[in-house]
């Protein structure tokens, strides 16, 4: 499988998880299991069942560039004042789980 194949699957992967929660029969679906989770989640199993390779020149790339600036984006739909009521104790659990 070619690096361009590897990075449109998981393209598509996730194209397909956000189009799909655009339907509103599965947003209760995904008010307990959140897109993250599934773009996490489904590229693991697609893995695990031999649709994408285990190994591949693509996924260095993937992990040192693309990932970093999808998690930043990721980061800018945060509710900064939900976080402020979680209040210093669950911030410093969320950094103790995170070390």
């Amino acid at each position: 499988m070619s690096s361009i194949s590897i990075i449109a699957t998981l393209i598509v992967i996730v194209a397909g998880i956000l189009r799909l929660q655009r339907l509103p029969l599965l947003r209760p679906i995904f008010r307990w299991f959140p897109v993250p989770l599934w773009c996490y989640a489904l590229p693991m199993v697609a893995s695990a069942a031999g649709w994408l390779p285990r190994t591949h020149e693509a996924y260095p790339i993937l992990i040192r560039y693309w990932l970093p600036f999808t998690l930043a984006l990721l980061l800018l739909g945060v509710n900064l004042t939900s976080i402020k009521t979680v209040g210093r104790m669950g911030l410093v659990a969320t950094a103790l789980g995170s070390i």
